[in-house]
């Protein structure tokens, strides 16, 4: 149940700074995206090293719901300032190639992130189990 409280406020929380961004984006003529995109990234570096060095506290459940929600406005709020950036990196390319390139590439590297990261369990988990048969 922790976790799914858990996510729920990252995703929310990320979805209201994303939407506000966009607000941001369609009101503001011209912005510079470079100052955006380091403002974002550092609140998701900061709130993400924060989170990992006090995750082990006693009273964990309020650290981490408030260090996910802070995290989903860094991550998930930086989404539109990103595609904007992008968009206007790549310009001669539509918008729809550019922004979904984005996205499958994060899926790509998300899915390498999580063999890596899992895989030296599922070897021990396969040796574990190879060892009974030998």
């Amino acid at each position: 149940v922790q976790q799914g409280i858990v996510g729920i406020t990252f995703v929310t929380t990320g979805i209201i700074a994303g939407l506000i961004g966009t607000a941001i984006l369609t009101c503001a003529p011209k912005i510079n995206y470079d100052v955006l995109n380091r403002i974002f990234m550092g609140i998701s570096v900061i709130f993400l090293v924060v989170l990992a060095i006090l995750i082990k506290s006693d009273n964990t459940l309020p650290v981490v719901l408030t260090l996910s929600g802070l995290l989903g406005v860094g991550l998930l709020g930086f989404q539109p300032f990103a595609c904007q950036t992008l968009v206007e990196m790549t310009f001669p390319v539509q918008e729809s190639i550019s922004v979904n390139l984005m996205m499958v590439m994060g899926q790509v590297f998300g899915i390498i992130g999580n063999f890596f990261t899992t895989a030296p369990c599922k070897f021990i988990i396969l040796y574990e189990n190879l060892k009974y048969f030998v």
